[in-house]
């Protein structure tokens, strides 16, 4: 462990930022996010944007403000509210760890700056 400036701990090893939290993940809200991003899934711009990106992971074909719009209402509903912190960081790696399109990556950064949990 190394102490940082403010006299908080912060871990050195990547298995100790990775160790598990104690709280699963919300997998009603991963399986939502999911749905959603599905729904708004376009194929053609999905191509364009794993061409242009020359990503090894699809994509959906979700514009920003398009993935913004499906995503806000889903964490903005209060039936998918976080339990604790542990619980909103381990959907995050949920999000994160088990994508298998690239918008999977931006919903967890999504997730991870929105307001409610900052």
């Amino acid at each position: 462990m190394d102490v940082a400036r403010r006299g908080s701990v912060r871990p050195t090893t990547l298995a100790a930022m990775t160790a598990p939290s104690g709280s699963a993940a919300h997998h009603d809200l991963v399986t939502a996010v999911t749905t959603s991003l599905e729904r708004g899934a376009d194929p053609e711009r999905a191509a364009r944007q794993q061409r242009y990106m020359r990503s090894a992971l699809p994509f959906y074909g979700l514009t920003t403000p398009q993935l913004r719009q499906a995503l806000l209402p889903l964490l903005r509903d209060p039936a998918f509210a976080m339990g604790s912190r542990a619980q909103w960081e381990a959907t995050i790696r949920d999000l994160w760890d088990g994508a298998t399109h690239r918008d999977h990556w931006y919903a967890a950064i999504t997730l991870a700056r929105h307001r409610a949990y900052r």
